[in-house]
């Protein structure tokens, strides 16, 4: 299968353009025996001198006698039809070719035998056991999309990486290429992006903060500080006790996603300040309370710095309960 570089829809192979967006399917071609990337049209590899070329038919299948579009070549005909005196090609057989179309299945099965094996390539070159796969003179053929191998380097300590492998990540903020090293997989963010959340945050710029966040969960982050600074952002530097409810009800759909992620002292006390400044002030029941939230805190290791550090993301007093 082919993989759109645009829209990631699967394809034939055979398809020239996305059955899904239309764009272009391009193919790079690589060299079976060392993994060399190749130039359209080449016949031998330029890094180690294999022949690339495809073989004629009479190569392949019958190694110099050839039966194309039910044509025998003139050395089997006069062994097909009896005449005394013929010489046998590799390929007659009492039954081989009937009427000079039909090859007798003892021959397919023989012929094919030399050209498919139980034996992969890679697009590097090595080999992999993934079943009975053509392994003969045919272009290996691999997306460009998948398997570039053009070199890109991370952005910040400049390692080179190929296109495509498991090493080249790229952020969905800046949109930049990153190793393994500069790269937060649960938040498909850069670590330099990641941390200029908060900073936006503590700068008072929500909304671009906040669109970094839904950005990345919408493309699976998992990164329970996403859904944290997420729920910072609905307050808007403001108290709990000033809020819509639907807003509320949105931080505390999001607290609770993160606590599920990963239970941070800090997610559990944040829900204990939502839930005493808006529900308790307001007199409104809920269940478990700002206490029992408090309580769980406590019990995960809350500390004075986790109450600093979230009393100054909110830029709000902080209450005396808690």
């Amino acid at each position: 299968m082919i993989k759109c570089t645009q829209c990631n829809t699967e394809n034939e192979e055979s398809n020239k353009f996305c059955r899904e967006c239309g764009a272009k399917l391009e193919v790079v071609v690589f060299c079976e025996m060392c993994g060399t990337k190749l130039a359209p049209g080449a016949k031998f590899c330029p890094e180690c001198g294999a022949r690339l070329e495809k073989p004629k038919c009479s190569e392949s299948l019958t190694g110099g006698n050839a039966v194309v579009n039910g044509n025998v070549d003139a050395s089997l005909r006069g062994d097909v039809s009896g005449t005394p005196g013929s010489s046998r090609g590799p390929l007659a057989t009492d039954n081989a070719i009937i009427n000079g179309s039909s090859i007798d299945t003892s021959v397919r099965n023989s012929t094919t035998n030399n050209v498919f094996s139980t034996k992969n390539i890679d697009y590097r070159g090595a080999e992999i056991n993934n079943g009975p796969v053509y392994k003969g003179p045919v272009d290996q053929r691999v997306t460009q999309n998948i398997f570039n191998d053009s070199a890109v380097q991370c952005s910040i300590c400049g390692k080179t990486m190929v296109k495509g492998s498991p090493e080249h990540n790229v952020c969905v903020s800046c949109g930049k290429a990153f190793c393994l090293e500069h790269f937060d997989k649960q938040s498909n963010m850069c670590a330099s992006c990641l941390s200029d959340i908060e900073d936006n945050i503590r700068s008072g710029e929500y909304g671009k903060a906040s669109s970094a966040c839904r950005m990345a969960m919408a493309r699976g982050a998992s990164n329970p500080d996403l859904c944290f600074y997420n729920a910072v952002c609905i307050l808007k530097g403001k108290k709990a006790f000033v809020q819509q409810k639907t807003d509320i009800k949105d931080i505390i759909m999001l607290l609770e996603k993160a606590v599920s992620l990963e239970p941070k002292p800090i997610y559990m006390y944040f829900l204990a300040y939502v839930k005493y400044d808006y529900y308790a002030r307001n007199f409104f029941a809920i269940k478990p309370d700002y206490k029992q939230c408090l309580y769980e805190a406590k019990n995960l290791g809350l500390t004075e710095e986790d109450k600093m550090r979230l009393f100054s993301l909110l830029k709000v007093e902080r209450p005396s309960c808690l």
